[in-house]
């Protein structure tokens, strides 16, 4: 996690690394238990169907939304059996953010934020497509730390700064979901102020025979 992060988190809770991390830090947010991952898999496959064409807009193509859609039907293996918990998730089911953070977002009515380090994947946010805002919608957000090839649940303290919403979110969102970001505006000011103080780095170059120097750069 970004380290300016480190003082509003309560906790990190690792999940299964059995390929449904992702889905499996969001049962456990939301439901409490991360073995109803299946039934979140289920809702988002659902939500997907019913709303197509929002989602092919927001995703840029047909083929990278049927990717998605096939990414949370079961793997052929497992379509003979009635769960995929003792089963590992070949990496085309693996839960994928951008694109799925609109989905979680919107079927759960929370704020996903994803905090990563940069080579893992940016840090954003993402607000439901198309409800109005909760009446304390601080109290509702879900947050997934990206790792090399994994996710965790991360509980972060009400108030506390978060980043940047998605682009796509921005651009598709019914006028009434306006509301969710204007809740965060502070806090995603805040953020986005620590970041650009965490970004200069201070790279010390050694060369033979020479003084240690130092080098800051952007």
């Amino acid at each position: 996690m970004p380290k300016f992060m480190h003082p509003f988190i309560e906790d990190i809770i690792n999940v299964d690394g059995d390929g449904y991390c992702g889905y499996r830090a969001v049962a456990l947010a939301q439901r409490g238990n991360e073995d109803d991952f299946e039934l979140i898999r289920c809702n988002m496959s659902r939500e997907l169907r019913l709303n197509k064409d929002m989602y092919v807009a927001i995703f840029g193509c047909e083929e990278r939304y049927q990717y998605i859609c096939d990414a949370l039907l079961p793997p052929p293996r497992t379509r003979q059996r009635n769960s995929i918990r003792n089963s590992v998730a070949p990496m085309d089911k693996w839960f994928t953010l951008p694109d799925m953070g609109h989905i979680v977002a919107t079927i759960l009515d929370r704020v996903v934020v994803q905090l990563s380090i940069l080579q893992n994947g940016p840090c954003e946010t993402f607000f439901p497509l198309r409800s109005i805002p909760s009446p304390n919608p601080s109290s509702r957000v879900i947050c997934l730390g990206a790792l090399p090839d994994h996710y965790v649940l991360v509980k972060l303290k009400v108030g506390c700064p978060i980043p940047k919403s998605n682009k796509s979110w921005k651009q598709y969102c019914a006028k009434q979901s306006l509301g969710w970001e204007a809740s965060f505006t502070s806090a995603q000011h805040k953020f986005e102020e620590m970041m650009s103080t965490e970004n200069v780095v201070t790279v010390k170059i050694v060369g033979a025979g020479s003084r240690e120097t130092s080098l800051v750069i952007d």
